[in-house]
């Protein structure tokens, strides 16, 4: 359902495309760069479409680094996200990039300052080392497919082919996010712009794995667990910071 849901989201993302970019000939054509920061989540860059003196579109990559790399988990504990859940999400949080597309609609009489936008945004982590006992303190006393820890469960018989390291994890997830922007205009090919904005977690994955165990009941709970965490507590306030420099008016 949550693909779906997605996918759905995504075309008509792509049917929004289409309508303006039919509608484009009729328009002052203007183009440039974005470059900022959504504190205190991601660094940002992207180029940037102006359809019309209110609509514009631009579509970008994002990266979650230092000293970003845990914000995303302590908001989450900040609203009551169960720690030892979180802990394991921290892991995956070191470093990630995604892709952020959204859409602006401009207004108010003086130089059409102020705006208000909608984005799509998708983060990837890639694969972190696990300590074992991070997992274990989750998932304390449940014994999950028969293992009361993970080192309680089956080993490979071709573990030792394999690299020491017992446990990675990594993460994705998609976002919805709402801003109110305003525009300080410099020279005539730079701004700067203002935002404050709110996005909210829609779908996440996260996959737990060994080559040295067979750890498929534990990888199912915890994508199970995050995937609930995230959806529960994934709101995320952010203040954005851009510079703007025009490549075509």
């Amino acid at each position: 359902m949550k693909r779906i849901n997605i996918l759905l989201l995504s075309v008509i993302i792509l049917l929004l495309n289409m309508l303006f970019t039919n509608n484009v000939n009729a328009q002052r054509i203007e183009q440039g760069l974005r470059v900022g920061v959504k504190l205190p989540y991601t660094y940002d860059i992207s180029y940037y479409h102006k359809f019309s003196t209110r609509i514009r579109m631009y579509f970008g990559t994002q990266i979650v680094t230092a000293p970003f790399s845990g914000t995303v988990t302590n908001v989450m504990d900040m609203y009551g996200a169960n720690p030892n859940m979180t802990a394991i999400l921290r892991e995956s949080m070191g470093f990630g990039i995604g892709l952020d597309h959204g859409w602006q609609y401009h207004f108010g009489k003086d130089r059409r300052r102020y705006y208000i936008g909608l984005s799509i945004q998708w983060m990837w982590l890639p694969k972190q080392d696990i300590e074992d006992q991070v997992v274990d303190a989750a998932f304390a006393d449940d014994g999950i497919g028969g293992c009361s820890t993970l080192e309680d469960c089956p080993i490979n018989p071709m573990h030792h082919l394999y690299d020491a390291k017992k446990l990675t994890i990594n993460t994705n997830y998609v976002n919805i996010s709402f801003a109110f922007g305003y525009t300080i205009f410099l020279r005539s090919k730079n701004q700067i712009r203002l935002e404050g904005a709110i996005a909210k977690t829609i779908a996440s994955r996260h996959y737990l794995y060994s080559e040295y165990r067979y750890i498929s009941p534990f990888t199912e709970r915890t994508n199970e667990g995050l995937q609930d965490i995230m959806l529960k507590y994934g709101w995320f306030p952010s203040i954005n910071v851009y510079y703007i420099y025009k490549l075509r008016l």
